[in-house]
């Protein structure tokens, strides 16, 4: 085979190394979590925030809130209806 055609060596997870180690987060792996406008009513919008953090979606969140639907601020009662609805998954 010649080396245009040849695999990669790319260590995968049976080799030991964390292939996460050198995300920006400096976390690793872990969970992603999500939010998406339509989980807490808002019908049509499509869009969905994800970060590893409560923070890092909320941060998400309010910019969308602003650009998108016109929100000054996201009150409490929504703020609580959102944590409701994020979903966490796998990295």
């Amino acid at each position: 085979m010649d080396k245009m055609h040849e695999k990669p060596n790319i260590p995968g997870p049976e080799s030991g190394t964390n292939q996460t180690g050198s995300r920006p987060s400096g976390e690793g792996g872990g969970k992603v979590m999500t939010s998406r406008c339509a989980d807490v009513g808002i019908a049509g919008c499509r869009w969905e925030a994800a970060g590893r953090t409560e923070e890092e979606l909320r941060s998400q969140i309010e910019q969308h809130g602003r650009e998108a639907h016109g929100l000054r601020e996201i009150g409490e009662n929504m703020w609580q209806r959102m944590r409701e609805k994020i979903r966490g998954r796998a990295a």
